[in-house]
């Protein structure tokens, strides 16, 4: 029998669904994410694109906004996904669906699939930036994805790149991720995300579009540098 596994993007705007059969995806579905119904109403979305699905497959893969450890959110900017910390995703969809879990931070999860079928294919190390309703980062370096010990690794969009700004949902002020939200006062064409695309773009190849995965470094080009080790823990912890 072929090789089924399904997939599932959770953002603050839309949720994504694919089925994928021996690693190419056969189908794929869509649906607005109802945040302000709350985190219950966004994962019986996610559920239902996936329910016809379910048989047969191998496994589920979940990538969300928010930092993920242990297949738990354990930090989510309240303005992309209100109430979504603490939930325990892993549990929540192994569940529901019957199926293996693995669950990532989105960016972290897009730099993997860049890297093992995009725009990363024969690089040794590569940094995935995306621009969508929030900034994200992943890093995949000497082969492996980074997700640090917290799933803190590459979390670029909690880098403060200016004091101007309001306070940002993570409790800090002139984030680059506040800058990039979509769906509020920062939209994607705002100064600071135009300054963020065109340094990227002037660094190395990569994507264009709403959202992109800039390669970092590869053959002939030096390792990226750390970003700023200042952790960024749950709140009430």
């Amino acid at each position: 029998m072929p090789s089924v596994v399904l997939a599932v993007d959770i953002g603050g705007t839309k949720i994504a669904a694919a089925r994928v059969v021996e690693g190419v995806v056969v189908e794929r579905r869509e649906a607005p994410t109802p945040v302000r119904e709350g985190p219950q109403a966004v994962i019986r979305t996610a559920l239902s694109l996936l329910e016809d699905w379910r048989r047969g497959a191998l496994g589920l893969g979940v990538a969300s906004g928010g930092v993920i450890h242990r297949g738990r959110v354990i930090h989510a900017n309240p303005r992309i996904l209100p109430d979504w910390a603490g939930l325990d995703l892993r549990a929540v969809f192994r569940l529901h669906t019957g199926l293996p879990v693995k669950v990532l931070n989105d960016a972290q999860a897009a730099a993997w699939g860049e890297y093992r079928y995009g725009a990363g294919r024969g690089l040794d190390s590569m940094a995935f930036v995306t621009v969508s309703t929030g900034i994200g980062a992943g890093l995949v370096l000497g082969g492996r994805l980074r997700t640090g010990e917290r799933g803190l690794a590459g979390h670029l969009g909690h880098t403060v790149c200016g004091p101007e700004s309001e306070v940002c949902g993570c409790g800090r002020r002139g984030v680059s991720g506040d800058r990039g939200l979509g769906d509020g006062p920062h939209r994607s064409g705002s100064p600071g995300v135009r300054g963020l695309r065109e340094h990227l773009l002037r660094s190395g190849p990569g994507l264009t579009g709403g959202s992109g995965g800039y390669p970092a470094c590869g053959p002939g080009r030096k390792s990226p540098r750390a970003l700023p080790r200042r952790p960024l823990g749950p709140r009430g912890s």
